[in-house]
């Protein structure tokens, strides 16, 4: 008699498994959105297709449109720091500072290769952190520094001026006291009146040195 044969196959694994999955997503979705870092991705052709909530508020541009020099920095072509290409032969993550002109903000930035579902190209991963404070609060150092050594240096002539005319002076007194004395040895034998006038000249050398 003509009958019916069917077969069933139990895809409750299946949809767990796809439903886990999109939920892993999601909640990655909303951890890289509540980073303050900036999070994208960016293909060998210059294409953003993943910007987190903290990227795509500095974009200056649609991401479907414009290639991501132009979306980041506002330039016509390619960054001029620009790693890509070493970041897709590196096996290692690479790390840089930039300044970006448009932003007038420091980004300490790490790139690593990665594989992005339903992009048949290369892609890299990068994490932007904004440093501007560090480098200011470095800078500030640098220059409190470089006026710290301006300020001992100036000492330092001071304090030498100070030793020298202090020196000055009490040689010029000896010189004097040498000068009297030679008056009054000016008869006496022997070479004393002479060697007291040598002793004069070199007090006077000392104090117009």
């Amino acid at each position: 008699e003509p009958a019916i044969f069917g077969t069933f196959l139990d895809r409750t694994d299946c949809k767990l498994i796809g439903e886990a999955m999109h939920a892993s997503q999601e909640t990655l979705r909303l951890l890289l959105d509540a980073m303050e870092d900036r999070v994208y991705v960016v293909t060998d052709d210059y294409r953003l297709v993943y910007a987190n909530r903290k990227m795509k508020a500095a974009l200056r541009g649609e991401m479907e449109k414009e290639y991501c020099y132009k979306l980041c920095r506002g330039l016509d072509e390619p960054c001029e720091d620009c790693s890509t290409d070493h970041v897709f032969i590196s096996d290692r993550p690479m790390q840089k500072e930039y300044f970006n002109q448009l932003a007038q903000c420091w980004y300490s930035v790490i790139e690593l290769p990665v594989r992005m579902p339903g992009i048949d190209r290369p892609t890299k991963l990068a994490v932007a952190r904004d440093i501007t404070e560090r480098k200011e609060a470095e800078e500030k150092v640098r220059a409190l520094s470089h006026r710290l050594i301006n300020v001992q240096e100036d000492e330092r002539k001071h304090l030498s001026r100070e030793l020298h005319d202090d020196l000055g002076q009490r040689l010029n007194a000896a010189k004097i006291a040498v000068d009297l004395l030679a008056q009054d040895f000016s008869g006496a034998p022997g070479d004393v009146a002479a060697r007291l006038g040598q002793l004069s000249q070199m007090l006077k050398g000392g104090v117009e040195s």
